[in-house]
């Protein structure tokens, strides 16, 4: 009976170190996982906000364009 309790308490002891070894996998996938999303909504605010800019942009050029041209006529109606 010796060796069935010697092989049973191996059994346990390795069935608890892989058990061990899962838990430590799976808390750091969690980990990733909350890292990764946090990392998508930081990308998609960043992608707003360049979306943003760029519509800034495209009206400030739209108005240097038309003050551009409001200079342009200025000079042509007082020579």
């Amino acid at each position: 009976m010796g060796l069935w309790k010697y092989l049973q308490s191996r059994a346990d002891l390795e069935h608890e170190r892989r058990s061990e070894f899962r838990r430590t996998l799976q808390d750091q996938i969690d980990t990733l996982s909350e890292q990764v999303g946090k990392l998508n909504y930081q990308k998609e605010s960043l992608l707003r906000e360049i979306a943003e800019l760029r519509e800034a942009l495209a009206e400030a050029k739209a108005t240097i364009l038309h003050l551009e041209e409001l200079l342009r006529r200025r000079s042509y109606e007082n020579p």
